[in-house]
């Protein structure tokens, strides 16, 4: 039953109903007319028995009472009783079941979509979709996109105009409309927002009446709604972040804007975003605080995902009203959505997320897809102002009292990225340096550096950044990597592949450039890690390797027996910790990206794929050709088992799809992440294993759908697809390859392309060269083909 009479009156501010209005909304005559005593007589008695029912309750009447109370109060964190309640319920409860997730998620990965299709009225999906969009996160840009490509979202239906001024008047929004294109949850009201929100009849009327998406900008559910929402399947949900300081930033100064872009300089100076965090004042425009409260507050994001963001804060001493607890909640909403975007990703990463959610009117249906690009949809316009960098470098002075008090975003920000981001190198740290904010893509529109504006940070050192093109060929071996690698040596592009490499007509090194050497050194220290762990992994599953219990608490030694027992140098490196070899494999990675080397084909550079990208937008000063030859996974599966290999294993896989050779590093990180602090992951083998142990059947199975998943993510990246093994057409022959790769590569403008073509020179790669290591004393051998020239004296790669 609707509980009447229990608010307090408001005024028409508030949408209150006077006693004219109900006459004129009647026809203008009153039920209490002298021709109605028996319709009054009527209307006191239903009355008298609603209220006679809500005694009945008296707990529900408390309750009621009590979250009006606040409507008349300026609200605080403090959550009432029963939220509290609720919350301590939520958070007994257990974590989302992830591997159900998961399975769910492989079974609508192989339809290439999340939403089911609707089959009548041509609709996209066949239920609602809700976007939490965090105030400047990059959500107008989604949004602006979705509804270019036929995604519904604004409310102009005259009926759900009608109906959701009726859900302002009562309560549960915060006002009617805002261009009607959110709804603005209000929590003051939890009762009202549990018996509502929960019903799905709410969220299937804004469906049924033509709306694809709901946006809730101002605040998100409460956490039982949410709770609710979701055990009876009622929405999908969409949402983005982005690196909480910028988030942060961004909106301070668009606020900043709002107030003084038609003031002096000294409305500047009054509002600084110091005087807001110290003093909790200025900045705000008018009563856009009260219009979008919580958007400068401390732990924004934690607010939202726990529907509190609405809640006034008083002073800074609130935050610490927001605890742990808080947090939790928070990550537990968080893993009940279907889509997760990290805005740090980049724009073709999210758009392949975008339509992998709405997969109908996306990629497969080019009537739709109007625009492949995000439109840029930016409001900062202080950034136009020409005291922009001095109102900057003063508001990055607020930073560490920034990561003082926000420490729940920072670590709900980390959680989101090590759990959905494509990109393991998207900064979490929140103590990057101004160099590396200088390359901060565009707000909100995920704009990628031009080579004009790398120019701008080469430096030497650790900082250079390579003029060189970057062929990187993404897709794994037995995919085609030997043919284009041999393709791009012919055409005299200094290349690795495995342990193969062309980088001169001599032997050895003999009048290579610099840095070109530097690459090829720092490809073979990344080989030596890789078959350092493949081999140790080996050793262990053969029984050669012991660990021992150390002397101190919590120390292990290993023992390794060999046929000759030379086992000094093999234990010291099967003795190498994971977090060494991650960064070591960094380290000599961005050398490598930092080099002169040209073309990156096979292991383990695709397995490697998020880390090489990452440094290669900031370390080169071209964005790298990126190709991919797909293949038909089962088929791709049989031919890539033949080979030696190092594997995840199964459990800390990607989405444990199965064991793979995928993602390398995001294994050890979710490893670390899913042991307890007590006892964590310290030897290869316990992260990886090698196929010759795992049964047949299964280790192929996995493969597969880490294949399917693998080039689905990364083919819409590719700037070069050629058609190698005839899935659409007849295969491209060895010729065409090369021609592709050389105009691919030196048929590309800008002023660092110009300076390396200056020192490039075509033919001369032709020696190609094979290094193999030795374990046993940790050593390369260098060979080397007929065809090198015999008359010029070998200069080794490596001197000692």
């Amino acid at each position: 039953m609707k509980l009447v009479g229990l608010s307090k009156p408001r005024g028409r501010g508030r949408g209150g109903v006077t006693h004219n209005d109900y006459q004129k909304n009647c026809g203008g005559s009153s039920i209490f007319g002298k021709n109605n005593n028996s319709l009054a007589l009527l209307f006191f008695l239903i009355l008298l028995m609603s209220i006679l029912s809500v005694y009945r309750s008296t707990t529900t009447w408390r309750i009621a009472l009590q979250y009006n109370d606040h409507l008349t109060t300026r609200t605080t964190i403090a959550a009432p009783q029963q939220q509290q309640q609720q919350q301590q319920q939520l958070l007994q409860q257990p974590s989302v079941d992830y591997s159900a997730k998961i399975q769910q998620q492989q079974q609508q990965q192989q339809q290439q979509y999340i939403c089911k299709k609707k089959t009548t009225k041509q609709r996209v999906c066949d239920k609602l979709t809700l976007f939490l969009h965090f105030h400047k996160a990059g959500g107008t840009s989604i949004i602006s996109y979705l509804n270019s490509n036929g995604i519904i979202s604004k409310i102009t239906n005259k009926k759900l105009q009608k109906r959701t001024i009726q859900h302002y008047n009562n309560g549960l929004l915060y006002s009617a409309k805002q261009d009607w294109n959110m709804l603005k949850l209000s929590s003051m009201n939890a009762v009202l927002q549990d018996v509502t929100l929960s019903n799905p009849n709410f969220w299937n009327e804004y469906y049924s009446n033509g709306i694809d998406m709901l946006n809730l900008e101002y605040n998100y559910l409460l956490p039982q709604v949410s709770q609710q929402l979701d055990n009876n399947d009622v929405v999908y949900k969409l949402t983005q972040l982005r690196n909480p300081w910028n988030r942060y930033k961004s909106t301070y100064e668009r606020e900043l804007w709002m107030k003084c872009h038609n003031k002096n300089i000294t409305c500047e100076g009054d509002n600084t975003l110091q005087n807001w965090m110290v003093n909790h004042t200025g900045v705000f425009h008018n009563n856009r605080y009260t219009l979008w409260p919580g958007i400068l507050d401390d732990n924004y994001y934690v607010r939202m995902l726990n529907g509190i963001s609405d809640r006034v804060v008083d002073d800074k001493e609130d935050n610490k009203q927001l605890t742990r607890d808080h947090l939790d909640i928070a990550k537990k909403v968080l893993d009940t959505f279907d889509t997760v975007l990290i805005l740090e990703d980049g724009e073709q990463v999210n758009i392949n997320k975008i339509w992998n959610h709405f997969g109908h009117a996306g990629i497969n249906n080019q009537s739709v897809e109007k625009k492949k690009k995000m439109p840029k949809e930016s409001n900062n316009y202080l950034k136009k102002n020409e005291r922009y960098n001095e109102i900057r470098s003063k508001s990055d002075e607020m930073r560490l009292l920034f990561n003082e008090r926000n420490q729940l975003d920072i670590e709900l920000y980390q959680y989101a990225v090590e759990r959905y981001s494509i990109n393991a190198l998207v900064d979490v740290d929140t103590s990057i340096t101004q160099e590396e904010e200088e390359e901060e893509e565009e707000e909100e529109g995920q704009e990628q550096l031009t080579d004009s504006a790398r120019a701008v940070v080469v430096s030497s050192g650790e900082d250079h950044i390579s003029s060189a093109p970057l062929f990187f060929h993404l897709s794994p071996g037995s995919s085609g990597t030997k043919t284009l690698n041999h393709a791009a040596c012919r055409k005299g592009f200094p290349s690795v592949h495995h342990l193969a490499y062309c980088v001169s007509q001599d032997k050895g090194i003999h009048g290579v450039d610099d840095d070109v050497v530097q690459g090829l050194q720092s490809h073979l220290h990344i080989m030596r890690l890789y078959e350092i762990a493949r081999r140790c992994c080996k050793y262990h599953e053969m029984g050669k390797i012991h660990v021992q219990q150390g002397e101190e608490e919590g120390a292990a030694a290993i023992l390794l027996t060999t046929k000759n027992n030379e086992t000094s140098t093999e234990t010291e490196l099967c003795s190498t910790s994971l977090g060494d070899w991650k960064d070591d494999v960094l380290h000599h990675l961005k050398k490598l990206i930092q080099s002169g080397i040209v073309g990156l084909f096979d292991t383990p550079y695709p397995y490697l794929s998020e880390q090489i990208l990452g440094l290669s937008k900031r370390y080169r000063a071209s964005s790298p050709i990126v190709a991919m030859t797909n293949r038909e996974a089962t088929s791709w599966a049989n031919s890539r088992f033949k080979h030696e290999l190092l594997f995840c294993r199964h459990e800390f896989s990607y989405m444990q799809l199965g064991a793979s050779e995928f993602d390398i590093l995001g294994c050890i990180d979710r490893a670390f992440h899913s042991s307890s602090s007590a006892s964590p992951p310290v030897h290869f083998w316990q992260v990886f294993h090698t196929e010759k142990y795992i049964e047949s059947d299964v280790l192929k199975q996995g493969m597969v759908r880490q294949m399917n998943h693998f080039q689905e993510i990364y083919t819409p990246i590719a700037n070069y697809s050629p058609d190698m093994f005839g899935n659409v057409s007849n295969p491209i022959t060895d010729e065409e390859f090369e021609t592709d790769i050389q105009d691919l590569i030196l048929n590309r403008e800008g002023e660092y392309q110009s300076e390396w073509q200056d020192r490039y020179k075509p033919k001369t790669t032709g020696c190609g060269g094979r290094a193999m290591w030795n374990m046993r004393n940790d050593r390369f051998v260098e060979t080397y083909k007929k065809r090198c020239d015999e008359t010029v004296e070998n200069v080794p790669i490596f001197t000692s």
